[in-house]
């Protein structure tokens, strides 16, 4: 489920997230953000879109994946 199209951000230094959550119903969603708030993990959305920069997976600081694509 998990991977990365723009091969530029598939290297060894490249972050990876801490979880990746694919949310099938609002209280997914809800419970996701509320165990990253109180872990201290960043949010990163990803929704089937495109995303050539790479800001839904990657980040300098630890993070998590919420995927919305089947929302």
């Amino acid at each position: 489920m998990a991977y990365v199209k723009n091969r530029r951000f598939l290297t060894s230094e490249t972050p990876i997230p801490l979880a990746i959550t694919a949310a099938k119903d609002e209280s997914h969603v809800q419970a996701t953000v509320l165990c990253a708030k109180y872990s201290g993990l960043e949010i990163r959305i990803r929704s089937g879109g495109h995303d050539y920069e790479g800001l839904s997976y990657t980040s300098i600081v630890p993070f998590a994946i919420l995927d919305m694509f089947n929302l």
